[in-house]
């Protein structure tokens, strides 16, 4: 409460900080015995508090508008509910119709991607020229193309490769384990 540490730091000789501190010890000493006097009179008077708890506990009647019954309380409720509901299905609904909207403008995308890799691969696989020469013209055309777009061509590309050369020459199946 600010006189212990008064008291702790040590006194000084100065008569006036003296009688500071010294009357703060007694107001805080004279708070303190009135809050003690103040339980002691609510302790004696325990009864009476609860029982004037417990009076006003049963009298006690919610208010109601008269104007108003309960009936027409709790309609407005369900009807604020309903609305509520209403309102978050709607949003709802609207997402979904747009993410399906962005779905389908997605896949005619995609399909629109894999028509012109298809046409650009099989235009470089079906070229006569050799490997590098088919790497390069797919290089060139996937500058134009966004890096996930250019990706997914090279990769095309190599995988027509792989496939012409499993053509010209079968991998080899693998030899029956031997049993010990």
């Amino acid at each position: 409460w600010g006189v212990k540490e008064l008291v702790t730091t040590g006194l000084s000789d100065d008569p006036a900080e003296i009688n500071k501190i010294k009357s703060a010890a007694t107001d805080f000493q004279r708070r303190e015995e009135d809050r003690l006097n103040r339980l002691r009179e609510m302790d004696a008077q325990a009864e009476r508090i609860l029982e004037d708890r417990k009076a006003r506990r049963s009298t006690f009647d919610m208010p109601v508008s008269k104007e108003v019954s309960a009936e027409e309380i709790r309609r407005r409720q369900d009807e604020a509910l309903k609305r509520m509901r209403d309102a978050k299905e709607a949003k709802r609904n609207a997402k979904r119709q747009s993410k399906e909207k962005g779905e389908e403008a997605k896949k005619i995308k995609k399909k629109k991607q894999k028509k012109e890799a298809s046409s650009s691969s099989s235009s470089s696989a079906s070229s006569s020229a050799s490997s590098s020469s088919s790497s390069s013209s797919s290089a060139s055309k996937t500058r134009k193309k966004g890096k996930k777009e250019k990706e997914k061509v090279v990769f095309e590309v190599r995988m027509d490769q792989l496939e012409k050369a499993q053509q010209a020459a079968p991998v080899p199946k693998p030899a029956a384990p031997l049993d010990p």
